[in-house]
């Protein structure tokens, strides 16, 4: 598999194929998609951090680039991309950019967690131990508290979702 993407494009990609995709959810399926191929192939999906907030794991350059929906599903035809520049544009998102193989294994994700409500993929990453051990840190206001893909790796190896 040819990872690492870029995260937002990771995420055009759910907002393409999940059927509720609202910034909560994409953040939370990203999380798991990303967990569950570093505990499978020691690879990452994206090399962008993965912070802690109050709400579980969020990419913030993710996050900033779809808040304006606030919490309604995101508009496929609205997705965002980097272009060769490295520069944001708002156009139809080429799912060709994550290789075949990738997408199959994003698909499970996503079909892995269909029928959780957002508010439950938060509940789900709140019993997450890297998260609640730093939960009044979080809850207290304390920003960028960044997950590390050793304890992301070492949970998804013993709890996978797959």
């Amino acid at each position: 598999m040819g990872a690492p993407y870029n995260a937002i494009d990771v995420a055009n990609y759910i907002i393409e194929k999940d059927t509720k995709p609202t910034n909560l959810r994409v953040q939370k399926l990203l999380y798991f998609a990303f967990g569950e191929k570093l505990a499978a192939s020691n690879k990452c999906l994206f090399h962008e951090d993965i912070e802690k907030w109050r709400l579980g794991p969020v990419i913030p350059e993710v996050y900033h680039n779809f808040k304006d929906y606030g919490s309604e599903e995101i508009s496929p035809q609205q997705r965002v991309f980097l272009n060769e520049e490295g520069r944001v544009q708002r156009e139809r998102f080429d799912e060709s950019v994550i290789e075949e193989e990738d997408r199959k294994f994003i698909d499970r994700i996503i079909a892995c967690f269909k029928e959780k409500s957002d508010f439950e993929l938060v509940e789900e990453t709140h019993k997450h131990p890297m998260w609640q051990q730093f939960s009044d840190d979080i809850n207290g206001g304390i920003r960028h508290l960044r997950y590390t893909n050793k304890e992301i790796k070492k949970y998804f190896q013993e709890n996978s979702y797959l």
